[in-house]
């Protein structure tokens, strides 16, 4: 199955995939190589990339640029998100598997 291929590539249980980063209007513009997360967090923070939640900033993470349906966005990318960019090289394909895996745990949240 996907889950135990994802199981196999180092998917870490309770980890960070993907977040929507908040850009600072001096942000250093990088362009990184691939998904592979290679910044730590904190580097990413100095360089004018945030995100909305507390993680530890030595985690490895990298960004990812979009064309989403108001404008370009940015996303913050941690290693959960490179295992599945190893099942499908598309970072579209891999936000669309951890959006949907967001929406169907809502709605299972709020099933009684």
């Amino acid at each position: 199955s996907v889950a135990n291929y994802f199981l196999a590539h180092g998917w870490q249980k309770g980890a960070p995939v993907a977040l929507r980063a908040t850009v600072s209007a001096h942000a250093l513009k990088i362009e990184p190589a691939g998904l592979q997360p290679v910044y730590p967090l904190r580097q990413l923070n100095e360089w004018g990339y945030m995100v909305d939640q507390k993680i530890d900033p030595t985690t490895p993470a990298t960004l990812i640029r979009l064309e989403g349906a108001d404008g370009p966005e940015t996303w913050i990318t941690f290693e959960n998100f490179y295992v599945i960019s190893l099942y499908n090289k598309s970072p579209l394909y891999s936000l669309a598997v951890y959006q949907l895996s967001q929406a169907i745990a809502a709605v299972g949240a709020s099933t009684p």
